[in-house]
């Protein structure tokens, strides 16, 4: 095991070296430093600070890129495992050819099914932030298998991927959520029935738009403790999806109030980041810290209500 450490060490220690004299931004080096990257994961104890730029991604060869990442999706240390895949994600949002996108759905899809990699969690995730044309059939039909034993993550890819085909079995899984809140004390917005609702309703099955909409408005019982299943109705992607998260931009409820002075995040702060996955040409870009400020959130406002039609993202 030291032996191995020192040889990682060692390989990282001399390509960074070597990147930080000049190859960094040579699009050729850019194999070498992204291998640098993976084995990294591997001595968490020497973690080196390895920069790939952005322009240097554009610009590689794919195939080089997806074929180095290959050799490291089933290494036996999971650390390595995960920012294997982390890294094919980053890189197929970098590119805009449809076949590479396609390339790294397909892994990430044959990862979600896999339960000896242990990245289930992860890869599903991550197959959320691709849209309906980055499934190609071969990808589909690993997808179609796995819904033999439907569970939340497998119903929502199906919804992202638009597979028709499966409206059928995705109508056999609902139920009357309320009804079987009562019967059982779990609650809708955590029923396979309400998963399998929100992904024929991406599918645009209008009952279903209809029936999530309506589920989350008359939630009274938790009041804007709502906000979970708001990321939920993000998720289905349709016109009366957006129209309803709108009202919530130009609402003036606030969360997470703590007293008078501190009134708490508004919850059209909270909206805009998903807004932001949902539309094309939002005004805002979406980013990992809420808290949006008031002429922010009035920009977003103004935008919105000039839309005569939302340019979906799907």
């Amino acid at each position: 095991m030291t032996s191995i450490k020192y040889f990682v060490v060692l390989l990282i220690g001399t390509i960074a070296f070597y990147g930080s004299n000049g190859l960094a931004g040579d699009v050729n080096d850019v194999v070498k430093l992204l291998e640098a990257k993976i084995n990294s994961a591997r001595i968490r104890e020497y973690p080196p600070e390895i920069k790939i730029q952005g322009e240097q991604l554009i610009n590689a060869d794919p195939c080089q890129i997806l074929n180095l990442l290959g050799k490291y999706e089933n290494d036996p240390c999971w650390i390595v495992r995960e920012q294997t895949y982390r890294q094919e994600v980053y890189f197929a949002k970098m590119r805009s050819e449809p076949w590479i996108k396609q390339e790294v759905v397909y892994r990430l899809v044959k990862a979600f099914v896999d339960p000896n990699l242990e990245l289930s969690g992860q890869a599903y995730t991550w197959l959320l932030t691709f849209t309906e044309k980055d499934f190609d059939n071969e990808t589909k039909l690993i997808i179609r298998k796995a819904m033999g034993k439907p569970g939340k993550g497998t119903v929502l890819i199906c919804g992202v991927a638009n597979i028709q085909d499966e409206l059928p079995n995705l109508k056999k899984l609902l139920v009357d959520e309320l009804e079987y809140q009562k019967r059982t004390g779990e609650p809708w917005w955590f029923q396979l029935s309400w998963y399998a609702r929100i992904a024929r309703a991406r599918m645009g099955i209008k009952e279903d738009i209809k029936r999530c909409i309506n589920l989350v408005e008359s939630d009274k019982t938790r009041g804007i403790g709502v906000l979970t299943p708001l990321n939920e109705i993000g998720y289905i992607r349709q016109p009366e999806a957006i129209d309803f998260l709108k009202t919530y931009v130009f609402s003036d409820e606030t969360i997470g109030q703590v007293k008078p002075t501190a009134p708490g995040e508004p919850v059209a702060s909270y909206v805009m980041g998903i807004l932001a996955d949902c539309l094309e040409n939002f005004p805002i870009k979406k980013r990992e810290e809420r808290g949006y400020k008031q002429e922010e959130i009035e920009l977003c406002r103004k935008w919105m209500s000039e839309q005569k039609e939302w340019k979906i993202i799907r």
